[in-house]
């Protein structure tokens, strides 16, 4: 877990946003949805033609009080709408996906370049509609490596 959390804490934020084409490096990152939401709209009206018109958000999750999940990410797709403003209307692709402990123990999470592909992998489901969006159902990391 602190492998993942160091890794937030190196790029300077808890919340990012990438393109599509790219999601080795974010975009923007910042510590609450208001700010990247504002600086991202910033750089595409100042940029329009250097982003794609779906951009994906990686939140990560901290739930210190519960023993069998205490880390996750909610992964978010917003459109780029006529204005260059972020827009989430009839957008439904939106899930958290959750990482037991019994999976932090494992190789996957040791080393910083397994956690980037992991969060690549993470991101590339949810872009690509290829997880059940019902926000009721809960995902593991496991989950999402069996697609």
């Amino acid at each position: 877990m602190e492998k993942i959390i160091n890794i937030f804490e190196k790029y300077g934020g808890t919340e990012l946003m990438y393109d599509v084409k790219n999601f080795k490096k974010p975009i923007i990152v910042e510590n609450s949805e208001e700010l990247l939401k504002s600086k991202i709209e910033k750089k595409i009206k100042k940029h329009p033609n250097k982003y794609s018109k779906e951009l994906v958000r990686l939140k990560l999750l901290r739930y210190p009080q519960n023993k069998d999940k205490k880390i996750g990410f909610l992964v978010m797709v917003y459109q780029v709408d006529s204005d260059n403003e972020l827009n989430r209307a009839n957008e439904n692709r939106q899930q958290g996906i959750f990482i037991s402990n019994k999976e932090l123990e494992k190789k996957d999470f040791k080393k910083t370049e397994n956690v980037l592909q992991s969060l690549e992998k993470i991101m590339n489901v949810v872009y690509g509609n290829l997880i059940n969006m019902d926000p009721f159902k809960k995902f593991t990391f496991t989950d999402v490596q069996r697609l």
